[in-house]
């Protein structure tokens, strides 16, 4: 609780199928640990809620409603897509950046460590699990002077994107042996 700045709830505002007004996040936007722009959703609001619902570079989404087993999925916002909101079902956490740095926190939060605590404080009902604010506030995040999480981070970032490069090059090579 002392590393966020904001926990909220997003808008329960009803989703279009028009794609009008702006996009939305779901559960399953953040289901591969990423936004996935494809799996977004549309909602039409009004200034003030778009102002109170828009999410800014930095924020973290977490699911704390889900199966027992995507309990904790999260992801971070990146800017893209422009003007995303805030959608049901995932909390935004909104870090004091001065203490902080978003994406040290966002590799916590995947921690075996965290899942741990996750499986310990939920609350279980058929087919879903869930986590309240109070105990995310409670989650005990190790953190080092901000510039080791900088430093960190941007190990981690490097390293993520190695796996990723290696997991298209692997997907591309097996692509041209399917074709051959």
């Amino acid at each position: 609780g002392e590393v966020c700045e904001k926990i909220t709830n997003g808008t329960t505002a009803i989703q279009n199928t028009e794609k009008k007004g702006f996009p939305v996040t779901r559960i399953e936007t953040i289901s591969s640990g990423l936004i996935n722009e494809e799996r977004i959703g549309w909602i039409e609001l009004p200034e003030q809620e778009y102002h109170k619902y828009a999410l800014r570079i930095g924020d973290i989404l977490f699911s704390h409603i889900n199966s027992f087993e995507r309990l904790g999925n999260c992801a971070i916002y990146d800017g893209k897509p422009s003007n995303l909101i805030h959608g049901m079902n995932l909390l935004r956490l909104q870090l004091d950046n001065a203490i902080a740095e978003p994406f040290f926190v966002l590799c916590f939060l995947r921690s075996e460590h965290a899942r741990n605590f996750y499986c310990d404080r939920a609350r279980r009902a058929i087919g879903q699990a869930s986590l309240n604010t109070r105990d995310l506030c409670d989650l005990p995040i190790p953190l080092p002077p901000l510039p080791e999480q900088q430093r960190i981070a941007a190990v981690l970032r490097e390293q993520m994107d190695a796996v990723e490069r290696a997991r298209r090059a692997a997907e591309e090579q097996l692509e041209a042996a399917k074709a051959l």
